[in-house]
C-alpha cells in the first residue's frame, strides 16, 4: 500500500514448439509485462498476415458503418445516451471455434461483406463526386441569362460565339456583345477572335439546349443521383444492423490473436529456442514457475535476472484503488518511491465534501455516480474509477451538508423550518477558515514527513536534515512565538525561550542550505498554507449561490400568472447550474490542493506504469 509492488525480472528459455502455448497463457493470466531482448529477434506467427488484413478489412467495414448513421431526434439522443452511459445490460457472449478453425469458416465472409460494403461506399463517393460536378455547373448556369440554344458556341468558318465575363470594353462595330449582370454574350467574326480572347473571359460550357433547359436537367440529375445514394446507404444499413454486432465479435477475436502474433517479435531465439524476459509481480514468480514447467513438460530454463529500474504496479486495498487514477494522472511514482494513493484518497474525498457541502447536491451526485458506475462502468475501468471517486465523494458532500445545514441553501428556511448547523460557512465563516487552515498545516507535514522517510529510504541524510527537519523547528517555533506576539496562547518563559532556538534552528538551517533564495522557500511555504483557504471560499459559493437562486426563486413567484412557474424554473436551473459549476470547482481544486500544495513536499512521479501482456476479451467465448 505504501510502495508500489514487488518485482521481478524474469528469464524464460525454451523451445520454441512451445511458444504457442506460452504465449497463450500469459495472454490469458495477464500477470507479465514482456520486454525486448537484445537476442536475435523472433519473427511473427505465420498467421500474422492474415490477422492483419481481416483486421483492417473489419476496421474499414466499421468506418463506412459509421459514415451512414441514421439521424436521430434530440429525444432519441438523450434516451441512447442514458441507455449507453447509465444503464448497461451484458451480452452473452458468442461462441467461436479455435482460431485456425475460425479463419477456415469465417474469413470468406469477412472478406464478403468487406467487397459489398467498399464497392457500395465507391458508388455512393462516385455519385457525390458527381453531384458536387453538378452543382458547379448548376451555379454557373443560373448565372447565365442568356435564352439561346447552348450548341451555338464555339466557332465555324465565319462567326465565333461565346459566354464570359467582360474584362475590358471592346470598341468595335463587327463585334456584338449583349450584356447581362455579370455576363457578356458575344459573337464576332473568326477573323477578331483574338480581341475577343485578350477582353472576355471565356466559359466553357458543353451543352445543348437554353441554361434554363439545362438547369431543369441537372436538378433531375442531382435529385436522381441523391435517392441512389440513399439506396446504397439503406443496403450499408441493413448490413450494419444485421451483421455489427457479428462483426464487433469477429473484431474480438482476431485483436487477440492479433496481439499474440505480434508478441513474438519481442521475443530472442537462438537455433530451435526461444528466449523470453519480462516483468511480474514476486508473488507470481513461482506460480508461473510450476504453469510454465508443466506446459513445456521441463522443457525450460527459468531464472530471476536483476538489473535496471522495473516497471510500477501500485499496490493498494480495493476501497481506495479507483483512487489510483488521480495519483496517474500527476505521474505514476518511482518504483522506490511512496505510493501517496493511501493519503489522497480520504484527504481528497474530505476536501471535496466540505467545498460542495450541500446534502440535496451530494445526493444528486450520488444518484448520477451510482447509475454511470452500474452503466457504462461496468464497460469501462477508467469510468468505474471515475464514478466510484464521485460517489464516495458524493457521500460524503451529504454528511459534510448534513453538519454544515445546507439543503439547496436554505431552501427549508421558506417552509418555516430552521434547520440546525454545526458549522454553517456563512454564518461562522471563520470557523471554517481556522479548520481549512488547521487542516492544511497537517497536510503539509503529512507532505514532509512523507518527504523525510523518501530521503532516510534513499540514505540521503542532507535532505532529511535540511528538507525535512529543519521545516519541523521552523514550524514549531514560529507557531509559539507567532502565537504569543498576538496573545492566541500563553506559554511560560520557557517554551518561549525553546521557541527562539527552535525557529532560530530551523530558519539557519534554510538559510544556510538554499542561501539568497531561502526568502522564497519561506514566502512559498506560507502561500502552500494559506492556500487551503480556498476549501473556504468554495463552501461559501456554494451557499452563497444557492441562497441567491433561492432569494430570486421567491421574488419572481409573487409575479401573477407566471409567477409560479418562472420560480419553479429559476429554482431548478439555477439550483443545477450552481451544483454542476461548484461540483466543478470542488473537483479541480481539491486536486490542486494534492497537486501543487502536497506533493510538492514529497512526490517527484516519473515511473513506468506496469503494462502486462493481457488479453480483453467481453463478447466472446472459445470452444476447445
Amino acid at each position: 500500500m505504501f510502495l508500489p509492488q514487488k518485482m521481478d525480472k524474469i528469464l524464460i528459455i525454451s523451445l520454441d514448439e512451445y511458444k504457442s502455448r506460452i504465449i497463450k497463457y500469459f495472454h490469458e493470466k495477464g500477470v507479465m509485462q514482456v520486454a525486448s531482448t537484445d537476442l536475435n529477434k523472433d519473427f511473427p506467427l505465420e498467421l500474422s498476415k492474415d490477422i492483419h488484413s481481416l483486421l483492417v478489412k473489419i476496421e474499414r467495414i466499421f468506418e463506412t458503418f459509421s459514415l451512414v448513421r441514421e439521424e436521430k431526434t434530440k429525444k432519441e439522443q438523450i434516451k441512447n445516451f442514458l441507455g449507453e452511459y447509465l444503464t448497461y445490460r451484458e451480452e452473452e457472449r458468442q461462441k467461436f471455434p479455435e482460431f485456425r478453425k475460425f479463419l477456415v469458416e469465417h474469413s470468406g465472409e469477412i472478406n464478403g461483406i468487406y467487397k459489398r460494403v467498399e464497392d457500395l461506399s465507391a458508388k455512393i463517393s462516385k455519385d457525390k463526386e458527381k453531384i458536387e460536378y453538378l452543382q458547379s455547373e448548376y451555379e454557373l448556369l443560373s448565372k447565365i441569362e442568356f435564352d439561346i440554344d447552348l450548341r451555338y458556341l464555339g466557332r465555324d468558318k465565319f462567326i465565333f460565339i461565346c459566354i464570359g465575363k467582360l474584362k475590358k470594353d471592346i470598341e468595335d462595330e463587327e463585334i456584338v456583345l449583349y450584356k447581362k449582370e455579370d455576363y457578356v454574350f458575344v459573337i464576332s467574326p473568326i477573323d477578331k477572335i483574338d480581341k475577343v480572347l485578350r477582353n472576355v473571359d471565356i466559359i466553357e460550357i458543353k451543352k445543348t439546349g437554353t441554361p434554363k433547359e439545362n438547369l431543369e436537367k441537372i436538378e433531375k440529375e442531382i435529385e436522381d443521383l441523391k435517392k441512389e445514394i440513399c439506396n446504397y446507404e439503406e443496403e450499408i444499413k441493413k448490413i450494419k444492423n444485421k451483421k455489427e454486432k457479428l462483426f464487433k465479435a469477429y473484431h474480438e477475436i482476431l485483436n487477440i490473436e492479433k496481439e499474440r502474433a505480434d508478441i513474438p517479435t519481442r521475443f530472442g531465439r537462438t537455433g530451435k529456442t526461444m528466449v523470453i524476459t519480462g516483468y511480474l509481480p514476486k508473488e507470481e514468480v513461482s506460480t508461473v514457475n510450476r504453469d510454465i514447467n508443466d506446459l513445456t513438460k521441463g522443457h525450460c530454463h527459468i531464472e530471476l535476472l536483476g538489473g535496471d529500474d522495473p516497471p510500477v504496479k501500485l499496490s493498494n486495498p480495493k476501497v481506495i484503488r479507483p483512487f489510483e487514477m488521480l495519483v496517474e494522472m500527476f505521474g505514476t511514482p518511482k518504483y522506490s518511491e511512496i505510493d501517496p494513493t493511501f493519503i489522497l484518497a480520504p484527504v481528497y474525498i474530505l476536501f471535496y465534501a466540505i467545498m460542495l457541502g450541500d446534502v440535496f447536491y451530494g445526493v444528486l451526485q450520488t444518484i448520477f455516480a451510482f447509475l454511470l458506475y452500474r452503466g457504462i462502468g461496468k464497460k469501462s475501468k477508467g469510468m468505474r474509477d471515475f464514478s466510484y471517486i464521485l460517489l464516495a465523494c458524493g457521500i460524503a458532500t451529504i454528511i459534510a451538508g448534513a453538519i454544515m445545514g445546507s439543503y439547496f441553501g436554505d431552501i427549508f428556511k421558506y417552509g418555516g423550518y430552521k434547520i440546525p448547523s454545526l458549522l454553517n460557512p456563512l454564518e461562522n465563516p471563520m470557523s471554517l477558515l481556522k479548520l481549512a487552515l488547521i487542516i492544511g498545516i497537517i497536510h503539509l507535514n503529512v507532505g514532509i514527513t512523507l518527504g523525510l522517510i523518501k530521503n532516510v529510504m534513499n540514505k540521503s541524510y542532507k535532505s532529511v536534515l535540511f528538507e525535512n527537519i529543519s521545516w519541523y523547528f521552523t514550524q514549531i517555533g514560529g507557531g509559539i512565538l507567532i502565537g504569543t506576539f498576538f496573545q492566541w496562547f500563553l506559554f511560560s518563559k520557557t517554551v518561549i525561550n525553546m521557541g527562539i532556538v527552535f525557529a532560530l534552528i530551523g530558519v539557519s538551517l534554510i538559510v544556510y542550505d538554499k542561501k539568497g533564495l531561502s526568502f522564497f522557500d519561506f514566502t512559498g511555504f506560507l502561500g502552500d498554507w494559506l492556500s487551503y483557504a480556498r476549501i473556504l471560499a468554495l463552501a461559501l459559493a456554494t451557499s452563497g449561490i444557492a441562497m441567491t437562486v433561492n432569494i430570486v426563486a421567491r421574488m419572481v413567484y409573487g409575479l401573477p400568472i407566471i409567477g409560479i412557474i418562472l420560480a419553479f424554473l429559476v429554482f431548478v436551473g439555477g439550483q443545477f447550474f450552481n451544483f454542476v459549476l461548484e461540483a466543478l470547482g470542488s473537483f479541480v481544486h481539491s486536486l490542486r490542493l494534492h497537486y501543487v500544495e502536497f506533493f510538492s513536499k514529497f512526490y517527484e512521479s516519473g515511473g513506468k506504469k506496469f503494462v502486462p501482456f493481457r488479453m480483453e476479451r467481453k463478447l466472446t467465448e472459445v470452444i476447445e
